[in-house]
């Protein structure tokens, strides 16, 4: 659900906006972990959480727009990758000191694929289909390094803190993108961006600082 809503969103939504629905996906997040996960957030994590959200929609507010005939149809694509991505990770958290990582992990990516196949053999794209040497490589980048590698990571955090306080760092994806244009390609960043940026390293600051105890596993 998670990379089918977000991957088809991405052709019917400004990329601001998709963004900015992309992460609600800590909030829905930490909602659900307060009732199935029994975690509680301070008030400061909470707060954290919610500056993270207002300074990824400053961030990303130069590049939302509105007049888009698939707009409604785009967002809901975008809500069902967001609450998939959330659901998940409550899942994960629940087994993440019951099974082994790499079972869970690749059984997760196998298992996933077989509706996203139907889906495309359905579509009828699979003939359209060029392997170009490009294609290839850049598609083994992103399973290797773009999905697999930080699947693990991550089930491997989830045994070592509170979901919602590794959540927020996903709030960093878009601050690395704009910065890496920066850095790498001389892309200039309005104030208002680097504006956007500030409020969302506070709010990470605040939600790692918090005293929750930290759940820590063998």
């Amino acid at each position: 659900m998670g990379f089918w809503g977000m991957f088809y969103a991405g052709s019917l939504l400004s990329p601001g906006l998709a963004t900015v629905i992309t992460n609600t996906q800590p909030l829905i997040a930490s909602l659900l972990g307060w009732y199935f996960l029994s975690e509680r957030p301070s008030k400061n994590s909470m707060i954290g959480i919610g500056l993270g959200f207002i300074g990824i929609f400053i961030i990303s507010s130069g590049s939302i727009t509105l007049n888009n005939p698939n707009m409604v149809q785009g967002i809901l694509f975008v809500l069902i990758a967001a609450i998939g991505i959330a659901v998940s990770n409550i899942l994960l958290k629940r087994i993440a000191n019951k099974v082994d990582i790499y079972n869970a992990m690749g059984l997760q990516l196998c298992i996933g694929a077989i509706p996203l196949g139907a889906l495309n053999l359905y579509q009828g794209n699979i003939l359209s289909l060029q392997l170009t040497l490009d294609y290839i490589l850049i598609l083994s980048v992103l399973t290797l390094f773009g999905t697999a590698l930080p699947f693990v990571l991550w089930f491997w955090l989830l045994r070592r803190a509170p979901l919602f306080k590794l959540n927020v760092f996903s709030f960093l994806t878009p601050v690395f993108g704009l910065l890496i244009g920066y850095i790498y390609f001389f892309e200039l960043l309005s104030p208002i961006q680097w504006l956007g940026i500030f409020i969302t390293g506070i709010a990470i600051f605040m939600v790692g600082r918090s005293n929750e105890a930290i759940e820590i596993s063998s």
